[in-house]
C-alpha cells in the first residue's frame, strides 16, 4: 500500500503544506466532506470553505506560525458538501530536516461541532442560572468534607458581601462576616452537620460591608459516597432580609390593630359561608 493510499484510508481529515504555507494535499475524507476535487482547495483556495467570519483569524494565525515555526492550532467553521458549516479544530505540525529547517507541514482537522454545541448549551444554562440567582438573591456553594469552601456562585459572593473577582475566602474569614451573636451557633451547626453527615437549614445574620446587617438563610445538603463517607457539602444562601422586614411589619400592624380595638372596645370578625368558619379578634 503506497503512502497516499494509506493516508486516504485514514478516517481523519489529513492535509499537508509546503514550507511557505501552500497547502498541497487533502486526503480523500477531506475532499468528500467538502464535496470538491483537490484543485479546488490547494494553495489558498481552502479559505473559500471557511466561514467568512473566521477567515481573517485563521489566515493571520497560519502566517504567524509560518514565520515562527510554532505548531499551528485554530478553530473555525468549515462548509461541508451540503452547504452547512461545522466547527473544526485544525492542528499543523512542522517536519524539520537535520539543520532544523521546515521541509513540510502535516495537518489534522477534527470535527468538534458536538463539543461546541454542548459548550454553548452549558454557557446558556449558566447564564440563566446566574440571572435567576441574581433575581432571587440566592447563591450556591460547595464545601469540602472538612468544611473549607471549594466553590461559590457569583451571587453567593454578593449575598455574603464578598468580591466575585477575589479568591474564595477562608472559613474563618466567612465566620468573621457572621454577626457576633450568631457565630457560635452557626459554627456548632456546621460541625454537627459534618460529624453527622446530615442536612440542615439555619438562619443567621451577617454584617454586609455595604448594606449593613442582613438576614441570611442557609440550606445545606451532605453528599455521601457509596462507602458512607462524607464527600462534600453543597447548599444555598438566601437573603431573606426583606421577607423578615415584611413579617415584622405585619406583626406590628396586627399589634397596633389589637391595641386600637382594645382602646376603642371595637371587635372584628370574619365568616366563611362555604365552611361556616368564624374568626373573632381578641376584642370581639
Amino acid at each position: 500500500m503506497n503512502a497516499q493510499l494509506l493516508v486516504d484510508s485514514i478516517p481523519g481529515l489529513i492535509h499537508t503544506a509546503r514550507p511557505d504555507g501552500y497547502l498541497d494535499y487533502f486526503n480523500k475524507p477531506w475532499l468528500e466532506y467538502l464535496g470538491v476535487t483537490l484543485d479546488k482547495v490547494t494553495g489558498w483556495n481552502w479559505t473559500a470553505f471557511v466561514h467568512p467570519e473566521d477567515v481573517e483569524g485563521i489566515v493571520a494565525k497560519w502566517r504567524a506560525c509560518l514565520a515562527t515555526g510554532e505548531i499551528f492550532e485554530y478553530e473555525t467553521r468549515v462548509r461541508s458538501a451540503d452547504g452547512e458549516y461545522r466547527w473544526m479544530f485544525h492542528r499543523k505540525v512542522p517536519l524539520r530536516d537535520a539543520n532544523g529547517n521546515i521541509v513540510k507541514w502535516y495537518g489534522l482537522s477534527l470535527d468538534i461541532e458536538e463539543r461546541k454545541t454542548a459548550e454553548e448549551a452549558l454557557r446558556s444554562s449558566q447564564a440563566y442560572l446566574a440571572e435567576a440567582q441574581k433575581l432571587s438573591h440566592t447563591g450556591s456553594w460547595a464545601n469540602s468534607a472538612n468544611g473549607a469552601p471549594k466553590y461559590w456562585s457569583e451571587e453567593c459572593y454578593r449575598v455574603l458581601g464578598f468580591d466575585p473577582a477575589e479568591p474564595l475566602p477562608s472559613l474563618e474569614t466567612i465566620f468573621q462576616r457572621i454577626h457576633q451573636d450568631d457565630r457560635v451557633a452557626m459554627r456548632e451547626q456546621l460541625e454537627r452537620g459534618i460529624r453527622d453527615k446530615a442536612d440542615f437549614e439555619v438562619d443567621m445574620r451577617i454584617v454586609h460591608p455595604n448594606t449593613g446587617i442582613r438576614n441570611i438563610r442557609s440550606i445545606c445538603h451532605a453528599v455521601v459516597d457509596a462507602s458512607g463517607d462524607l464527600r462534600e457539602m453543597v447548599g444555598t444562601v438566601i437573603d431573606i432580609t426583606e421577607h423578615r422586614r415584611a413579617e415584622e411589619a405585619i406583626r406590628r400592624s396586627e399589634a397596633y390593630l389589637a391595641e386600637a380595638q382594645r382602646l376603642s372596645h371595637t371587635g372584628s370578625f370574619g365568616w366563611r359561608p362555604d365552611t361556616g368558619e368564624i374568626v373573632w379578634s381578641d376584642e370581639t
